[in-house]
């Protein structure tokens, strides 16, 4: 699934969305052969070949501690955000930055924690060999969306998107293709996300004069991956063999935990590579533009460092898809940090490459270190993981027919 959804990102930001733009407003030239080169190398990328991993058994299970600390985490993720007024965090960067930097230790500590574990606690719980039963689901769900406003209300459709996406990852095709055909649970789950995503559209389009305006700002510009790459290009910083500019890597040390010039970056809102294009390179006063991966590689090393960056993502995420079919997420601790850390860190297109390739290594020790406590050593009296979870597979009864040997039916997807 992680195949499809990042390609279907690449399709829409690097070439849709910028033909759509070219279209709305006159003269605006998007360089979109940039986004082909992407698209295709990415291609290419997922259809190299890969060693057939063979199953085996898991050798971990989840820790029923798990569920109640989830609990107690939202509740006080909840708490901090109304507390602090958190609830509106579409005030700039800049601004978020400063309050961030105010905050107290342990406030810092629970909204970061919560964000960065919730959803893989959620798959946790939901694909172990523990099974929940149906209230501990209910409590589950509950949490999820409950916490979603506090997320920042003026940005809740982008972390309702970026949760269930950052789920379906991490489902195997054919329990999604049996779930469609069985599993009401499934579409309870889709009306909710959908009733939630439509609400928070209709309440941000509520802020416009016009639908078109909303159209223009919300989805035009918003979906425009090439935009940054395009303000780039128009001054002619954009080369073919690139321009090997190690400055874009100083706002990487904003990500070193109690380092003086971190502290300094973050309150200044520099923080990404991002900012340093806008600030430092364009020279502008803005904090923030449309991004997409494509911008990092192509500005640092030109079309060749592209083509190998997109490259390298088609392939990972190969291996990536064929670890969660070979249902690998709780074979060892360190493949499930891998797998939680490269799906958290690259999942959206939109983030800049070398931001992402800080918090894969940032969050791959952070989950290591924490699933020493939401794993733990299996039995191996659990049942096996393809009848784990919401969206749990259970063979049909078999009745046998004379002069045949009871068979094996197809699987069915059940409550």
């Amino acid at each position: 699934m992680f195949r499809i959804v990042f390609a279907l990102q690449a399709v829409v930001y690097l070439l849709l969305v910028p033909l759509v733009k070219e279209n709305e407003i006159l003269y605006y030239n998007s360089p979109i052969l940039y986004g082909v080169i992407a698209i295709i190398s990415l291609i290419c990328g997922f259809s190299v070949k890969s060693k057939n991993v063979p199953q085996s058994g898991d050798a971990f299970v989840t820790n029923p501690l798990l569920m109640p600390i989830v609990a107690i985490l939202g509740i006080l993720y909840c708490y901090v955000s109304f507390s602090f007024d958190l609830l509106n965090r579409r005030i700039g960067s800049e601004v978020i930055a400063e309050v961030y930097s105010n905050l107290p230790l342990w406030a810092l500590a629970v909204l970061r924690v919560y964000e960065l574990f919730l959803v893989p606690s959620l798959i946790l719980l939901v694909f172990s060999k523990n099974k929940l039963t149906s209230f501990q689901y209910v409590v589950l769900l509950f949490i999820s969306l409950v916490s979603i406003p506090f997320m920042g209300l003026s940005d809740s459709r982008g972390k309702l998107l970026i949760i269930v996406l950052s789920f379906i990852i991490f489902v195997r095709m054919e329990i999604i293709k049996s779930a469609f055909k069985s599993s009401f649970t499934l579409y309870v789950a889709i009306i909710l996300t959908i009733t939630a995503f439509t609400y928070a559209s209709i309440d941000r389009a509520s802020q416009y004069a016009r639908s078109s305006d909303f159209y223009l700002s919300e989805v035009v510009e918003r979906l425009d991956g090439l935009a940054l790459l395009k303000d780039l290009n128009d001054v002619g910083i954009i080369k073919t063999f690139g321009n090997f500019d190690f400055e874009m890597f100083v706002p990487l040390k904003s990500k070193i935990p109690f380092l003086d010039e971190a502290r300094y970056l973050k309150s200044i809102a520099k923080t990404s590579t991002k900012q340093y294009y806008l600030q430092d390179v364009l020279d502008t006063n803005k904090f923030d533009s449309n991004n997409s991966m494509i911008v990092d590689p192509i500005y640092f090393g030109g079309i060749p460092l592209l083509i190998i960056a997109f490259f390298g993502l088609g392939f990972l995420s190969k291996k990536f898809d064929i670890a969660i079919s070979k249902e690998s997420l709780f074979k060892s601790r360190i493949g499930t940090s891998y797998l939680f850390a490269f799906g958290m860190s690259f999942l959206l297109i939109e983030s800049d490459f070398l931001g992402a390739i800080s918090s894969f290594i940032q969050n791959f020790l952070l989950y290591y270190a924490a699933l020493f406590v939401a794993l733990r050593k299996s039995d191996g009296r659990s049942s096996s993981p393809s009848t784990m979870g919401i969206f749990a597979i259970r063979p049909k009864s078999t009745v046998a027919t004379p002069g045949q040997s009871l068979a094996a039916n197809s699987s069915e997807l059940s409550l």
